[in-house]
């Protein structure tokens, strides 16, 4: 299997680095490859000649992940529950359904698009928090990350 996750040119990996937007869908089509058969990409901030071009297109076409209609913002920080509605979107493009919800203290805070996915994610044990909250604004690390995509490739069986 390619590496889903790498270190920096220097050997490091840095856990507690955040992730970008871009940097998350390269890691998301190099681990499910998504089937895209939708419609090209469009977005004012994403060109043919960005290293993550190819791999935006997949993920949108797949439908797993989506811009504000006019920008993807591709080098903006990606946060938690951004990550959980993405992986989410994987595992019901894969025809699977978690019928089982988790809960958190800070659900208030969960923005109403990635409530379920998040509580759905939680359910079957593929994301968690931190004392309770999920913290779904905070941004996601390389280290949370790489423990989201792992999880979700346990669960669907991908080695």
């Amino acid at each position: 299997n390619d590496k889903i996750v790498s270190g920096y040119d220097n050997g490091n990996f840095l856990p507690n680095n955040n992730v970008s937007r871009a940097e998350f869908v390269k890691m998301v089509v190099g681990a499910f490859k998504p089937e895209s058969n939708g419609e090209q990409i469009s977005f004012g901030d994403v060109t043919e000649s960005d290293w993550h071009y190819n791999y935006i297109n997949t993920a949108v076409k797949s439908g797993i992940v989506q811009g504000d209609g006019k920008k993807f913002s591709p080098n903006s920080q990606l946060t938690r529950q951004d990550a959980a509605v993405i992986l989410f979107r994987v595992i019901q493009k894969k025809g699977l359904n978690m019928f089982k919800q988790g809960s958190f203290g800070d659900e208030a805070e969960i923005s109403e698009y990635a409530l379920d996915a998040v509580k759905s994610m939680s359910g079957a044990g593929l994301v968690s928090g931190y004392e309770g909250k999920f913290n779904p604004k905070n941004n996601i690390t390389r280290a949370e990350t790489a423990q989201m995509v792992y999880n979700v490739m346990k669960f669907l069986g991908i080695k």
